[in-house]
């Protein structure tokens, strides 16, 4: 039993930092885009959060 612990926490940390590289590279992308003001930048950051089930509260409903 215990090593099926130990693979099952190998397994959803390997899930937690790809997770986390993925969104990191959304944000950078969102950052990146000069087509968004500075609103639009954060709404979009926001829905990457949101999207990977992070929630933001109502805040930022304006």
């Amino acid at each position: 039993m215990y090593m099926y612990k130990e693979e099952l926490e190998k397994a959803v940390n390997k899930l937690i930092k790809e997770m986390e590289q993925s969104m990191l590279e959304e944000i950078h992308g969102a950052v990146c885009n000069d087509s968004l003001n500075d609103f639009d930048c954060i709404e979009k950051i926001l829905e990457i959060f949101e999207k990977n089930g992070i929630r933001c509260g109502t805040r930022h409903d304006f």
